[in-house]
This record gives C-alpha cells, structure tokens and sequence, in this order.
C-alpha cells in the first residue's frame, strides 16, 4: 500500500449519522451510495491511466473521486486515494502493480460497508 492506511477507519458511521440529522432522507442517502457505486467504473480508467503511465490522467480521475469519498466517510479510501494523489510520477509508475489492487479492494470493502450501513438503523440514534 503507498501508505499505511489500516488503521484508518474504513467507514465513519459518524458522518452518516451527521447527514441523517441534517435530515437527509433515506432516499437520498441511497442514492448517494448508488454514485458512489459508479466509482467502480473509475477504477478500470485509473488503470488505463497508469498502464499507459499518464499520470496526469490518473491524478484527475483520483481527484474526481476524493470529494465524494469523503461525503460519505468513506476515511480510509479517502487517505488511499490522497497518497497516491501526492505520490511522485516514478512512484506511481514504480507501484502501480502492487497499489491498484489495494485501492480496489479497499473501494469493495468500504462499498460493502456503506451499503450495509444504510440497510441498517443509525446505531448512533441514541447517543448524545
């Protein structure tokens, strides 16, 4: 992994609690984890961008992805994806095999955690 991201959390349930008591509706909470979905798509980009080393391209494709990542609490994707933002050109070039792999996986994890936790009651309801 270009960082050391385990510790992160993969999915803050924190920032989805803020949106529901900002009175966002379940509605639209699911379709905020249908786009996030479509960020699968991204991925095969990502990996055209790399292969053909264009790392201006691929750049453009993680920032097009961070901010949503972030909406929501997605924390762990997000410093994946702002590493290898911040990486150099030969450190993309020289990893590329070895990141991709782990930013698909983490994508997978944390999309199965979202959805899960849309499916489920806001555990945090109660807390003050």
């Amino acid at each position: 992994m270009p960082c050391d991201v385990r510790h992160e959390t993969l999915l803050d349930l924190h920032v989805l609690h803020q949106l529901r008591r900002k009175g966002l509706s379940e509605a639209f909470l699911a379709k905020m984890a249908r786009s996030f979905d479509e960020y699968a798509e991204k991925f095969e980009a990502m990996e055209h961008a790399l292969a053909a080393n264009d790392s201006h391209a691929f750049r453009a494709i993680v920032h097009s992805m961070k901010a949503g990542v972030g909406t929501v609490g997605a924390t762990r994707l997000f410093k994946l994806l702002e590493c290898v933002y911040n990486a150099t050109d030969e450190c993309l070039v020289l990893h590329k095999d070895d990141w991709m792999p782990d930013l698909v996986a983490t994508f997978q994890h944390t999309q199965s955690a979202l959805h899960a936790a849309l499916t489920e009651p806001d555990p945090l309801r109660s807390e003050r």
